[in-house]
């Protein structure tokens, strides 16, 4: 007898997550394309060109493993597009857990809800030892989330002007 399939994506009570397409290319820019999302992450809003390279990149890691990957992340009431995901494998068989809210959609609990279930599908689901997550260290609203899913920093870092902390649960 066949054991229960595993769930497609990662999804919450609010949110539902789906692998990017080809065709979202537009949808991953509105949060490459704004200086506020990306402060934290390159300082900077990518171009477009920026966009579309990364993105295509962010296609090929996706497409080698069925539930590892980037999702978009849409409002299951609306279907309205409020951030992106990401777990990835690392080649410790760690898996990096990743997400960025639109601006606009920030202070929803949106960034915390997404985490804890992306936390659980990497330990329970992927079966990952750990799950790791990396976060500027002057980012104190994601430093806030990974906390309150009940990870732990154990690892500061600094390169090239950057602090980074490491967060681990597993």
């Amino acid at each position: 007898m066949a054991g229960p399939l595993m769930p497609m994506a990662p999804r919450t009570a609010r949110f539902s997550l789906r692998k990017f397409t080809s065709g979202d290319v537009g949808l991953y820019h509105q949060l490459t394309g704004n200086v506020r999302v990306m402060q934290f992450v390159t300082g900077r809003p990518f171009t477009w060109e920026e966009t579309a390279e990364k993105f295509e990149r962010i296609l090929a890691r996706s497409a080698q493993h069925e539930h590892e990957g980037v999702y978009a992340i849409h409002d299951s009431g609306t279907d309205e597009f409020v951030g992106a995901a990401a777990l990835l494998r690392e080649p410790t068989g760690r898996v990096e857990l990743g997400y960025r809210i639109l601006d606009t959609h920030w202070g929803r609990g949106i960034a915390t809800e997404v985490a804890a279930e992306l936390l659980r599908f990497g330990l329970h689901v992927l079966h990952a030892p750990a799950v790791v997550a990396y976060v500027d260290a002057e980012n104190t609203a994601s430093i806030r989330v990974l906390e309150k899913i009940g990870m732990r920093r154990v690892a500061t870092t600094s390169e090239g002007g950057c602090t980074e902390h490491e967060y681990l649960l597993g």
